[in-house]
């Protein structure tokens, strides 16, 4: 408990740092990568979902806070890392650990147990076949990566596709 508050002591001074295309691209590159080897199409960042990101990662910053957006209107990752790290790398701690644990329990082509949403549902929103847009927000070591689709129950078979 100590070292979350000391954490989240320090969070509240870091200071804002601005989005930068290059952090975007990296994002975008990132998921396409992996979506590939899941066999969906790419995403392209769409500047409106990243403004809406943008602004919830300030907020992080700025609060010194953790948590998703309430009553949000996209599909939402959260990631926080110091120091930070580049795209690629939020994008993997994202996804690595959680399609490790998704196939392990033979999820693909199936509905998975919601109950253990917390232990892959990063990882389904990455490679979530409908989702074609996404938006970045980026402040110090809090990234929000936004979805105009993605993690709809009774929807998991089809849009969360095994590896190639």
């Amino acid at each position: 408990m100590i070292r979350l508050l000391v954490l989240l002591g320090l969070c509240c001074v870091l200071p804002f740092v601005e989005l930068s295309q290059d952090f975007i691209d990296d994002v975008v590159r990132r998921h396409n990568e992996l979506r590939m080897t899941h066999g969906v199409n790419n995403v392209t960042e769409d500047t409106t979902i990243t403004a809406y990101a943008q602004e919830w990662a300030d907020h992080l910053a700025s609060t010194g806070q953790f948590y998703h957006r309430p009553n949000n209107s996209y599909g939402e990752n959260l990631a926080f890392r110091w120091p930070a790290y580049s795209g690629a790398e939020y994008v993997d701690q994202l996804y690595t650990d959680e399609e490790a644990f998704y196939a392990s329990h033979s999820y693909y082509g199936s509905e998975p147990n919601l109950n253990n949403f917390a232990e892959y549902g990063h990882f389904t929103q990455i490679v979530w076949k409908a989702c074609t847009k996404i938006g970045v927000g980026n402040n110090g070591p809090f990234v929000v990566i936004n979805y105009d689709a993605g993690n709809l129950i009774s929807t998991f078979a089809v849009n969360v596709l095994a590896p190639q």
